[in-house]
């Protein structure tokens, strides 16, 4: 075991970036046993998103998003986040969602947030993303004026009336 670890970390030294993702990973599960192994995952997890593994980018993102072997920035996390997404990362694009639904990092805009969340249903991220689709969407409902959602209701109510009508005179 030791020796594949010592492998692993030398084709991330020498710039493989799978095993620079790898190593990240290893070094983010051993973090209770070492001290430095956050700020090691960091710099590996770094190293690897810089080519482009959106895995890593996304690892990246969510390290700057909690403040793990780097400092708090929601700003950068965007970024990566972004950057994730833009290659399909499932987790990165329901993380989108939640920023710019809570306006961490970025503008708070519903809308877009609504829009990440049904990417990250579509890409297949389960429940939560379905769950957090329906609460923004209550959210933008709650967020319009009385008056506007009243003329939706009286539209709504004359919609079912003249499907119901319809089908009477069909059947």
């Amino acid at each position: 075991m030791i020796s594949d670890v010592n492998d692993l970390k030398k084709s991330a030294d020498c710039g493989d970036s799978s095993a620079q993702y790898e190593y990240g990973q290893l070094c983010y599960q051993s973090c209770g046993v070492a001290s430095y192994a956050l700020e090691e995952s960091f710099y590996y997890f770094l190293l690897s998103a810089e080519q482009g593994n959106p895995d890593a980018q996304f690892c990246v993102g969510a390290a700057y998003y909690h403040g793990e072997g780097t400092v708090q920035n929601y700003v950068e996390a965007v970024k990566w986040f972004q950057k994730a997404a833009d290659q399909g990362q499932v987790n990165a694009l329901f993380n989108l969602g939640i920023c710019y639904e809570s306006g961490f990092g970025v503008e708070k805009d519903l809308k877009k947030s609504l829009v990440y969340y049904r990417r990250a249903v579509r890409a297949g991220h389960g429940d939560k993303a379905r769950q957090a689709v329906r609460g923004v969407k209550q959210m933008i409902r709650q967020s319009q004026p009385l008056w506007v959602r009243m003329v939706w209701r009286v539209l709504w109510s004359c919609l079912v009336f003249l499907l119901i009508f319809c089908c009477k005179k069909i059947f």
